[in-house]
């Protein structure tokens, strides 16, 4: 009886004291909704007798039980594409959060109307155009995201500025098509706290106005087209955590100043065309924990002071142009990745890991290694990278105690021998062994190895026939350019997940599988230069992701199977050298993604097919030495790209 005393006296309570949601913005909601598309039934609780305050994606203020919040994720919503004006009859909320609902577009005026708003939240969508003026009526908007949209241009930003939106703390233009240069007047958004401008087609310098926003803490201009140098004022950006800078054409120094930038966490300007040495400044930067400064043009070494950088955990230094031997003292004990390209003389030894016990990541090239077969590392590695890197010798035992290695790489290392078989014994999920002298039979553990996704042990000297049954995860096989001998593995096709397969350049023999057929995420197949005899498998023409089909120089026979027109995605197909026949399908015109078709010297006979003139893409085409009679037709001339500057895939 309590239980039901309760449930009759509180609604009559609330009469009094609460009705839910106010009735005009109800009708504000239910307007939305009706000009919208919802395929996922996602606003299937908006009915118009309930309380909208309940609603999915709606939130009330407690007290005055205004719609404060609407808030809307990830469902094909545009009707017309539009953002409709209805929701601009919500004055009282205070976030819109509509993200990826494929909105088109420019934003409607009327939500300058919207005085309370602090937050407008529209990315990934297809918004374009300007900010409205009315804008300048929201003078409580603290986030703008217009992240992933089509905004182009650089009047958006001009618009920000001109609007005086002094509240402004975050904004977010991230992926979009903005070019131009960065108006000086962004200098002026005094409250700005975070501002990601990356991935658009900015131009131009850095406006050093951008050193005035003192609240500033994070500035990310990553992947645009910037010029000229670092600012040296932005030393004066004491609360700048995060700067990346990377992907764009910079030049010149690092600025010394940046050393005084003493909140910094993560820097990052990979990928320019910054010269000069590394400032020692930068080892002031007690809280840095993340410095890229990778594909540059640096010249010298690491400064002694980064010995100081007591938070630093990741340092990418590769691709620069160091000429000078980089001490074992510079590194920070508390190194966990380290990428570093030497200048291909310095002799590194067991003492230049002294003090790295920390490390889970080494990605190390261009220098000698001088190790013991003694050694055991203070370090447990994850992943292990050297390439370049000359060992002149077996491969290093003391990889053999890093029990929790999954990816190993020791690429032309001048690596000499057997493959040990404590590699087999290790829990290797990515072996790249390539462009060595190893030389042996090829044995796998597939107990061991099966996590195994990537093998790589291409360009050596491994002779014998291919083990028969392989760890079933492998996705990328490339066992090229050895001396393997025997029959290809019917048992490969138990490979589902297999997305390249290269066996070229061996002396594999007999005829190739039909079950390769059933390894449906193929995309790469190169068997050429081989022994190989029979036909072509007509089942290939079940690969529909196959991209790439390389067959040339076997003993292959038969015609050419009509079944590949269904491999669409193919742009390379080579099949030369062999001793094919018949004629050349017809339907070899369906390959509309075809750059390069090379058929030469085979016995193929007929006339040259007219659909050849319908691959667009066609740049290189081959048919020498066959058979092939009557006249070049017309259509040839429709290759337009064979005119074209190359940038293709090949």
């Amino acid at each position: 009886m309590a239980k039901l005393f309760m449930f009759t006296v509180i609604p009559l309570f609330l009469l009094c004291f609460y009705s839910g949601c106010i009735d005009r913005e109800r009708e504000a909601l239910l307007q939305f909704k009706d000009d919208l598309n919802d395929p996922f039934s996602l606003l299937s609780s908006w009915e118009k007798e309930s309380d909208c305050c309940q609603w999915e994606g709606i939130r009330c203020h407690k007290t005055t039980d205004h719609v404060v919040v609407v808030q809307i994720w990830g469902s094909p919503l545009s009707r017309g594409g539009i953002i409709p004006e209805s929701l601009c009859n919500l004055t009282s909320v205070e976030i819109i959060r509509l993200v990826m609902t494929r909105f088109t577009g420019t934003l409607p005026p009327c939500l300058g109307q919207l005085s309370s708003l602090r937050g407008l939240y529209l990315p990934l969508n297809s918004l374009s155009g300007n900010i409205p003026l009315s804008f300048a009526n929201m003078s409580s908007l603290v986030s703008l995201d217009l992240s992933f949209n089509d905004l182009k241009g650089v009047t958006l930003l001009s618009s920000i500025c001109m609007l005086n939106l002094t509240n402004l703390r975050v904004v977010l233009l991230k992926n979009n098509q903005m070019n131009g240069s960065l108006p000086s007047c962004l200098g002026s958004l005094s409250s700005l706290n975070w501002l990601d401008l990356s991935e658009n087609q900015f131009t131009g310098s850095i406006p050093y106005s951008l050193s005035n926003l003192s609240s500033l803490s994070w500035l990310d201009l990553l992947e645009n087209q910037f010029t000229g140098s670092i600012p040296s004022s932005f030393s004066n950006l004491y609360s700048l955590g995060w700067l990346d800078l990377s992907n764009n054409q910079l030049s010149g120094n690092i600025p010394y100043s940046l050393g005084k930038a003493s909140s910094l966490t993560r820097f990052e300007v990979s990928n320019n065309a910054l010269s000069g040495s590394i400032p020692d400044s930068l080892g002031s930067l007690s809280s840095l924990a993340y410095l890229d400064l990778s594909d540059n043009q640096l010249r010298g070494t690491l400064p002694s002071s980064f010995s100081r950088l007591s938070s630093l955990t990741d340092l990418y230094v590769q691709r620069n142009r160091f000429n000078q031997s980089t001490p074992s003292s510079a590194l920070p004990s508390s190194l966990k990745k380290l990428y570093l390209t030497l200048n291909g003389h310095q002799v590194i030894s067991e003492a230049f890991f002294h003090n790295l016990s920390k490390l889970e990541e080494l990605r190390l090239s261009n220098s000698v290694l001088n190790i013991g077969t003694t050694w055991i590392p203070s370090f447990q590695l994850v992943k292990l990278y050297m390439t370049s890197c000359k060992v002149y010798g077996q491969m290093p035992s003391w990889i053999s105690t890093q029990f929790s290695l999954l990816e190993l790489q020791l690429a032309n290392s001048s690596l000499v021998g057997e493959i040990p078989s404590w590699v087999q014994d290790m829990r290797l999920q990515y072996i790249n062994l390539t462009t060595n002298h190893l030389e042996g039979r090829l044995l796998l553990n597939t107990s061991s190895w099966n996590q195994l996704r990537v093998l790589d042990m291409s360009n050596n000297t491994l002779y014998g026939q291919m083990p028969s049954i392989w760890p079933s995860n492998v996705q990328i096989l490339l066992l090229n350019d050895n001396l393997l001998t025997g029959s290809i593995p019917p048992r490969l096709q138990d490979n589902s997940s297999m997305q390249a397969l290269n066996l070229a350049n061996n002396h594999l023999s007999g005829i190739i599988p039909p079950s390769l057929a059933d390894c449906s995420e193929l995309q790469m197949l190169n068997l050429g230069d081989n022994n190989l005899r029979g036909m072509i498998p007509s089942k290939f023409g079940k690969l529909s992701q196959l991209q790439s089909l390389v067959l040339k120089n076997n003993r292959l026979s038969g015609s050419f199977p009509p079944s590949m027109s269904n491999c669409t995605k193919l742009y390379f197909l080579d099949v030369g050298q062999n001793l094919l026949e018949g004629q050349i399908p017809k339907s070899i015109g369906n390959l509309s993604e075809l750059i390069v078709l090379a058929m030469r010297k085979n016995n193929l006979k007929g006339s040259f097919p007219t659909e050849i003139g319908q691959l667009k893409h066609l740049q290189i085409l081959d048919l020498s030495s066959n058979h092939l009679s009557g006249y070049i037709p017309y259509s040839i001339f429709s290759l337009q790209a064979m005119m074209l500057e190359s940038k293709s895939r090949i």
